[in-house]
């Protein structure tokens, strides 16, 4: 894979994680008003960004950018 694509990659995996968590503030904030406990705890937020951290963890970003 070259450079671009890696940098496609990162701004992809980076985009979707941030719509799963807006998915899930939606969801919690949906709940609250509804009078239900909330789904995503912080136990259950830091599970969705340890998904990603394949691809968006510090040093896989570095070692991804490095020509």
């Amino acid at each position: 894979m070259d450079k671009e694509s890696r940098i496609a990659l990162i701004i992809a995996q980076a985009a979707m994680l941030n719509a799963e968590i807006a998915m899930a503030q939606a969801e919690n904030q949906y709940r609250e008003r509804c009078g239900h406990q909330v789904a995503y705890g912080g136990d259950e937020m830091q599970a969705i960004i340890e998904r990603y951290a394949p691809v968006l963890g510090y040093n896989e970003v570095i070692l991804a950018l490095r020509d």
